[in-house]
């Protein structure tokens, strides 16, 4: 929201005839003149003071800068600052007015035109194929942490250690006494204490529904085509559910509750872990001990 209701602008050849059917008083070129808001045109450079529509904050900004935001995102005309979360909140609110989901690539009608540019220019359905781009990707990592992938910087599990010791007192999840009693006594079929009867061939559809694919295609957009474990570009990649599938219903199609494995990795957490109880600690320490 605009909170600038006059401001100062200059006469120029180019302006002149607009200002003068405004009503404005023509003095010379050069000159200074008081001038409404609401009646500079979309280029002008005149700076205004804007409100945030999210938090409240007040920012300086251009008229042409606003009008050329708005008219880039013209599902949602409203006025953010430049905090990342409320800029994401914004972004959200638009796509759920233009796809009916938070997020785009989560539409087909998204993905399709994506995978059609990248098929016609590179033959290929996502740029991550692209061994150039694997390359530079690598090279990147390398340039910026020694490592060709982040999750094996220091920094990285340095963090998810801190994270173990404030939830668990410990640096690895599994060295927990909580977490040990949770991973005690696991039993398959009936005899498991989640047992609902058996719903294999209920879970088999779903994991074919397009909800199910639309969420794993989600996942690999934004872990960019990449195991989160050992950095591998792989055309055999995997979805994991960081909490099962099977037990946790609320949370099979959401994308904060997946994560790219390739295939080699995938086989080895459940070989670690099982598949059964699978939680957000496990997958911390198997990439801290295999990344």
């Amino acid at each position: 929201m605009i909170e600038t209701t006059e401001t100062t602008t200059r006469w120029n050849a180019k302006t002149k005839k607009y200002y003068v059917e405004l009503g404005y008083t023509f003095t010379k070129m050069g000159d200074e003149f008081l001038v409404k808001v609401k009646d500079l045109p979309k280029r002008s450079s005149a700076k205004i003071i804007v409100k945030c529509d999210y938090c409240g904050e007040k920012y300086e900004t251009t008229v042409n800068k606003r009008y050329k935001v708005f008219e880039q995102s013209s599902v949602t005309l409203k006025d953010v600052c430049k905090k990342k979360e409320y800029i994401n909140e914004k972004t959200k609110e638009s796509n759920l007015k233009k796809y009916r989901n938070e997020y785009a690539i989560a539409s087909s009608v998204v993905r399709e035109k994506i995978n059609k540019t990248f098929k016609e220019k590179y033959n290929v359905e996502n740029p991550f194929q692209i061994q150039e781009v694997k390359e530079a990707i690598k090279e990147t990592c390398l340039d910026k942490y020694g490592v060709t992938s982040f999750t094996q910087t220091l920094e990285y599990k340095t963090k998810a250690e801190e994270t173990s010791m404030k939830k668990y007192g410990t640096k690895h999840p599994t060295k927990s006494q909580i977490v040990r009693d949770k991973l005690k006594g696991r039993t398959k079929g009936e005899k498991h204490y989640n047992w609902k009867g058996g719903i294999s061939k209920k879970n088999t559809v779903l994991r074919q529904s397009s909800e199910y694919k639309n969420w794993r295609l989600g996942v690999y957009q934004r872990d960019n085509y990449t195991c989160k474990c050992c950095n591998v570009n792989s055309n055999k990649l995997q979805a994991h559910h960081i909490e099962n599938f099977s037990s946790n219903e609320g949370k099979r199609f959401d994308l904060e509750n997946g994560i790219t494995l390739c295939e080699d990795c995938h086989k080895k957490f459940h070989n670690v872990y099982g598949r059964q109880n699978n939680n957000k600690e496990q997958i911390i320490e198997f990439i801290i001990n295999n990344g």
